[in-house]
Protein backbone atom coordinates (compact mmCIF):
# COMPACT_ATOMS: atom_id res chain seq x y z
CA UNK A 1 0.00 0.00 0.00
CA UNK A 2 1.61 3.26 -1.12
CA UNK A 3 0.17 6.03 1.02
CA UNK A 4 -0.64 9.45 -0.38
CA UNK A 5 -0.52 12.85 1.30
CA UNK A 6 -4.30 12.64 1.53
CA UNK A 7 -4.10 9.29 3.32
CA UNK A 8 -1.64 10.72 5.85
CA UNK A 9 -3.85 13.78 6.39
CA UNK A 10 -6.90 11.57 7.04
CA UNK A 11 -4.82 9.43 9.38
CA UNK A 12 -3.68 12.44 11.46
CA UNK A 13 -7.20 13.85 11.52
CA UNK A 14 -8.41 10.48 12.82
CA UNK A 15 -5.76 10.45 15.56
CA UNK A 16 -7.28 13.57 17.08
CA UNK A 17 -10.82 12.29 16.55
CA UNK A 18 -11.87 15.08 14.18
CA UNK A 19 -14.21 14.93 11.24
CA UNK A 20 -13.60 17.35 8.35
CA UNK A 21 -15.76 20.08 9.89
CA UNK A 22 -13.85 19.88 13.19
CA UNK A 23 -10.52 20.18 11.38
CA UNK A 24 -11.74 23.14 9.32
CA UNK A 25 -12.84 24.92 12.52
CA UNK A 26 -9.48 24.20 14.16
CA UNK A 27 -7.28 25.44 11.31
CA UNK A 28 -9.56 28.35 10.39
CA UNK A 29 -7.83 30.82 8.08
CA UNK A 30 -10.46 30.62 5.32
CA UNK A 31 -9.95 27.00 4.28
CA UNK A 32 -13.02 25.65 2.48
CA UNK A 33 -14.52 22.22 2.98
CA UNK A 34 -14.07 21.52 -0.73
CA UNK A 35 -10.33 22.31 -0.48
CA UNK A 36 -9.93 19.96 2.48
CA UNK A 37 -11.83 17.22 0.62
CA UNK A 38 -9.58 17.65 -2.45
CA UNK A 39 -6.48 17.42 -0.24
CA UNK A 40 -7.73 14.25 1.42
CA UNK A 41 -8.65 12.71 -1.93
CA UNK A 42 -5.19 13.68 -3.19
CA UNK A 43 -6.72 15.69 -6.04
CA UNK A 44 -4.74 18.85 -5.23
CA UNK A 45 -1.54 19.52 -3.33
CA UNK A 46 -1.76 21.16 0.07
CA UNK A 47 -0.27 24.69 -0.08
CA UNK A 48 2.83 25.21 2.09
CA UNK A 49 1.07 27.72 4.34
CA UNK A 50 -1.75 25.24 4.97
CA UNK A 51 0.71 22.41 5.70
CA UNK A 52 2.16 24.53 8.50
CA UNK A 53 -1.33 25.29 9.83
CA UNK A 54 -2.22 21.58 9.78
CA UNK A 55 0.99 20.56 11.59
CA UNK A 56 0.44 23.28 14.22
CA UNK A 57 -3.19 22.18 14.67
CA UNK A 58 -2.20 18.55 15.16
CA UNK A 59 0.45 19.60 17.71
CA UNK A 60 -2.15 21.67 19.61
CA UNK A 61 -4.05 18.39 19.95
CA UNK A 62 -0.93 16.47 21.06
CA UNK A 63 -0.02 14.79 17.78
CA UNK A 64 3.57 15.62 16.76
CA UNK A 65 3.98 15.31 13.00
CA UNK A 66 6.45 16.93 10.63
CA UNK A 67 5.60 18.75 7.42
CA UNK A 68 7.92 16.35 5.54
CA UNK A 69 6.07 13.29 6.81
CA UNK A 70 2.65 14.75 6.10
CA UNK A 71 3.68 15.84 2.60
CA UNK A 72 5.82 12.90 1.48
CA UNK A 73 5.90 10.21 4.19
CA UNK A 74 9.61 10.85 4.81
CA UNK A 75 10.94 10.72 8.36
CA UNK A 76 9.45 9.71 11.67
CA UNK A 77 5.67 9.17 11.61
CA UNK A 78 3.29 10.95 14.01
CA UNK A 79 3.88 10.55 17.72
CA UNK A 80 0.84 10.66 19.97
CA UNK A 81 1.83 12.92 22.87
CA UNK A 82 -1.46 12.20 24.63
CA UNK A 83 0.13 8.94 25.73
CA UNK A 84 3.31 10.54 27.11
CA UNK A 85 1.79 11.60 30.41
CA UNK A 86 0.11 8.33 31.25
CA UNK A 87 1.19 6.21 34.13
CA UNK A 88 3.07 3.10 33.09
CA UNK A 89 0.11 0.85 33.93
CA UNK A 90 -2.38 2.82 31.80
CA UNK A 91 -0.20 2.97 28.69
CA UNK A 92 -0.88 -0.56 27.43
CA UNK A 93 -4.55 -0.42 28.46
CA UNK A 94 -5.14 2.66 26.31
CA UNK A 95 -2.73 2.06 23.42
CA UNK A 96 -3.61 -1.54 22.60
CA UNK A 97 -7.36 -0.97 21.94
CA UNK A 98 -6.64 1.98 19.64
CA UNK A 99 -4.22 -0.06 17.56
CA UNK A 100 -6.45 -3.13 17.60
CA UNK A 101 -9.32 -1.05 16.19
CA UNK A 102 -7.05 0.18 13.37
CA UNK A 103 -5.99 -3.44 12.77
CA UNK A 104 -9.64 -4.43 12.33
CA UNK A 105 -10.38 -1.58 9.91
CA UNK A 106 -7.24 -1.36 7.76
CA UNK A 107 -6.14 -4.18 5.47
CA UNK A 108 -2.66 -5.56 6.28
CA UNK A 109 -2.30 -3.27 9.31
CA UNK A 110 -0.01 -4.72 11.98
CA UNK A 111 1.12 -3.41 15.35
CA UNK A 112 3.48 -4.72 17.98
CA UNK A 113 5.39 -3.65 21.00
CA UNK A 114 9.11 -3.18 20.37
CA UNK A 115 11.24 -5.61 22.37
CA UNK A 116 14.73 -4.24 21.72
CA UNK A 117 16.60 -0.94 21.57
CA UNK A 118 17.97 -1.27 18.04
CA UNK A 119 16.61 2.15 16.99
CA UNK A 120 16.77 3.92 20.36
CA UNK A 121 16.19 6.74 21.25
CA UNK A 122 13.62 7.28 18.47
CA UNK A 123 11.88 3.97 19.18
CA UNK A 124 12.77 1.99 22.29
CA UNK A 125 11.85 -1.11 24.24
CA UNK A 126 8.16 -1.04 25.23
CA UNK A 127 7.05 1.49 22.60
CA UNK A 128 4.39 0.46 20.09
CA UNK A 129 4.89 0.69 16.35
CA UNK A 130 2.28 0.09 13.70
CA UNK A 131 1.88 0.22 9.97
CA UNK A 132 0.91 -1.62 6.84
CA UNK A 133 2.97 -4.50 5.47
CA UNK A 134 3.73 -4.33 1.79
CA UNK A 135 6.11 -5.31 -1.00
CA UNK A 136 9.71 -4.84 0.24
CA UNK A 137 10.63 -3.04 -2.99
CA UNK A 138 8.27 -0.21 -2.00
CA UNK A 139 9.94 0.14 1.38
CA UNK A 140 13.49 0.90 0.22
CA UNK A 141 15.08 3.66 2.35
CA UNK A 142 11.99 4.01 4.54
CA UNK A 143 11.55 3.78 8.30
CA UNK A 144 10.15 0.28 8.76
CA UNK A 145 9.22 -2.42 11.23
CA UNK A 146 10.12 -6.10 10.97
CA UNK A 147 8.20 -8.72 12.90
CA UNK A 148 9.68 -12.18 13.29
CA UNK A 149 10.42 -13.52 16.77
CA UNK A 150 11.26 -9.94 17.73
CA UNK A 151 9.94 -6.57 16.66
CA UNK A 152 12.70 -4.44 15.20
CA UNK A 153 12.57 -1.04 13.55
CA UNK A 154 15.08 0.67 11.31
CA UNK A 155 15.76 2.09 7.88
CA UNK A 156 15.18 -0.67 5.34
CA UNK A 157 17.49 -1.40 2.42
CA UNK A 158 15.97 -3.57 -0.29
CA UNK A 159 19.28 -4.15 -2.07
CA UNK A 160 20.95 -5.46 1.09
CA UNK A 161 17.73 -6.84 2.63
CA UNK A 162 18.62 -5.28 5.96
CA UNK A 163 17.52 -2.86 8.63
CA UNK A 164 20.00 -0.15 9.64
CA UNK A 165 19.82 1.88 12.85
CA UNK A 166 21.04 5.40 13.58
CA UNK A 167 24.49 4.03 14.52
CA UNK A 168 24.84 2.33 11.10
CA UNK A 169 24.49 -1.13 12.65
CA UNK A 170 22.74 -3.69 10.45
CA UNK A 171 20.36 -6.58 10.92
CA UNK A 172 20.26 -8.71 7.78
CA UNK A 173 17.03 -10.41 6.77
CA UNK A 174 17.72 -14.03 5.89
CA UNK A 175 14.33 -14.99 4.50
CA UNK A 176 11.87 -12.29 3.51
CA UNK A 177 8.99 -14.81 3.42
CA UNK A 178 9.28 -15.55 7.14
CA UNK A 179 8.84 -11.96 8.37
CA UNK A 180 6.19 -9.27 8.31
CA UNK A 181 7.80 -6.13 6.98
CA UNK A 182 6.12 -2.75 6.63
CA UNK A 183 6.42 1.01 6.80
CA UNK A 184 5.82 2.54 10.21
CA UNK A 185 2.91 4.97 10.23
CA UNK A 186 2.25 5.15 13.98
CA UNK A 187 4.44 5.30 17.08
CA UNK A 188 3.29 5.36 20.71
CA UNK A 189 6.16 6.18 23.08
CA UNK A 190 6.11 4.50 26.47
CA UNK A 191 6.08 7.08 29.29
Amino acid sequence: MNQTTGDRLIYCRGLIGFDRKDLLNAIGNGTSSSSLARWELNQTAIPKSKLKLLVDTFLEHNIRVSIDWLKSGIGVPPINLNLQNLRHLNFDDLTYPILFKLHQNIKDFHFKQVNNNFFSPIVSYGDYVAGVNTDPKLLDNKFCFMIDKNVTVGNFSFTEMSLKNINNEYIYIENIETVILGEIIWIARRP
